[in-house]
């Protein structure tokens, strides 16, 4: 149902689709909360609500779809603290933040995400050090651009040798740029510019 200028707020009634494997509703003018009826669908793999007006936190109970291998928030108004909750999601391969209202810190079990393939977070208020999204094995694009996170940046970054993409420009980093970059290989796309980083480059 996605991009077909539906507005007002998703009915409770749709958590009673409990069968449902995919729901696409991106790039509407839907508004209100997704609490209240998100955490009904248990066999969700796919959610695409990107780029409506949905607002409030996002619930905790979302760590209900535990099926769920692609979860689009983005260009949303959502606000508050990446929920915790999110981590307990053993499947997760793609998931996209970025552009809402977020604050907060990423959570430590961000870490237990070892399928993750893509994540973005950009565009937000988030702040803290990225270490909880430094070691995933299988992540091709990380984007934590245009947000708060302070530190170094973590050398197992450089361990995650599928990566691709890595965009951290526009935050507050410090300290040099880790050696272990140069393992790299297949990285196409960097961007560390507007930090504050400092010594040689490797």
């Amino acid at each position: 149902m996605g991009d077909n200028s539906l507005s007002g707020q998703v009915p409770y009634s749709i958590g009673k689709l409990c069968g449902l494997t995919r729901l696409g509703l991106g790039e509407n003018y839907l508004s209100g909360t997704i609490e209240g009826w998100i955490e009904n669908l248990k066999n969700l793999q796919v959610l695409r609500l990107q780029s409506n007006h949905f607002t409030g936190q996002i619930p905790s109970s979302i760590s209900n779809l535990t099926q769920l291998a692609s979860l689009y928030l983005n260009e949303n108004e959502f606000e508050g603290s990446i929920p915790a909750s999110l981590g307990n999601l053993p499947r997760l391969q793609y998931l996209n933040l970025s552009s809402n209202n977020l604050q907060g810190y990423i959570p430590t079990n961000f870490a237990t995400l070892q399928q993750l393939r893509e994540l973005y977070l950009s565009h937000n208020a988030l702040l803290g050090n990225i270490t909880p999204i430094s070691n995933f094995e299988h992540l091709i694009t990380l984007d934590v651009s245009s947000n708060e996170f302070t530190g170094p940046i973590p050398d197992s970054l450089g361990q995650c040798h599928d990566l691709m993409s890595m965009k951290m420009d526009q935050n507050f980093l410090s300290g040099s740029i880790p050696t272990t970059f140069g393992d790299l290989k297949n990285l196409s796309t960097l961007n560390l510019s507007h930090n504050n980083l400092s010594g040689s480059i490797p």
